[in-house]
């Protein structure tokens, strides 16, 4: 639930936590689920592979297209609030 703030959303929802799910949601669920289990669920590239059901060098790609999406992501955020 968001919720306005004087026209804005909620200083809550502007928390590191809440802007890392809220990037972490714009990945593809594969990509989502192997960030996931790697940094939340401390799984190794060889469970997570057996988790989603693909091998470890799928895992690994998968890992790298996410972070790479991730850090866009982060810049494009970060540039926003700059002012030349």
């Amino acid at each position: 639930m968001r919720v306005k703030w004087w026209g804005q959303a909620s200083p809550l929802t502007r928390t590191p936590r809440c802007r890392a799910r809220r990037m972490r949601s714009t990945l593809p669920p594969k990509q989502r689920a192997v960030i996931v289990l790697r940094y939340y669920g401390g799984l190794s590239d060889a469970e997570i592979a057996d988790t989603l059901g693909c091998g470890e060098s799928t895992v690994r790609a998968y890992a790298t297209r996410a972070l790479a999406a991730l850090r866009v992501e982060i810049r494009s955020t970060s540039d926003l609030g700059r002012t030349s």
